[in-house]
This record gives structure tokens, C-alpha cells and sequence, in this order.
């Protein structure tokens, strides 16, 4: 996300942004505010400017974090099972 290029207002963006692999926020150039969240295995946030400025801000929704906390995982599905086979053993 790179929007509101060196621009004195922040822009605001509701939303909860999620990934199963890596998500990258760049808020150097950007002025925004994430209203919601943001989850994933790998999360890389970078939102201070040259003047220890904030350019990135996110305020978490604790309605939307206990929604995301109750979801359900994927489950591994057994289609089909191979029949077992016998063997002798000799002791």
C-alpha cells in the first residue's frame, strides 16, 4: 500500500487485511491510518519518516480481532484410506 505520497493528510482505510504468507506496508512515503487490522504469518510494517514522524498508524478493531480469533482453521479432509496390510512376523 503507498498512497498520499508526502502528503500532510492522513488517509483513512477501514479494512482488515489478512495473509497466509507475507504482507508488506510501506507508510514512509504514505500518510494512511488502517482502521481494523492486520495479520499474517509475516507482517513487515515500516511507517516513521525521515523526522521520527508517524506516517503509518493502525488501530485495531477488537470486534473484528475476536471475530478473525474465532474463525474456524482449515482442517486436513481424509478422502480415502488405503486397506491395511498383513504381515507375518516371525519372533
Amino acid at each position: 500500500i503507498n498512497i498520499n505520497f508526502n502528503s500532510a493528510k492522513q488517509n483513512k482505510i477501514n479494512g482488515f487485511f489478512y495473509a497466509e504468507d507475507k504482507i508488506d506496508i510501506y507508510g514512509i512515503y504514505s500518510n494512511i491510518n488502517i482502521e481494523g487490522g492486520v495479520s499474517g504469518r509475516n507482517v513487515d510494517l515500516t511507517g516513521i519518516d525521515l523526522k521520527n514522524n508517524p506516517r503509518l498508524q493502525i488501530s485495531y478493531d477488537k470486534d473484528i480481532n475476536d471475530i478473525y480469533n474465532n474463525l474456524k482453521r482449515k482442517q486436513h479432509v481424509i478422502y480415502e484410506v488405503e486397506p491395511p496390510i498383513v504381515k507375518d512376523r516371525e519372533v
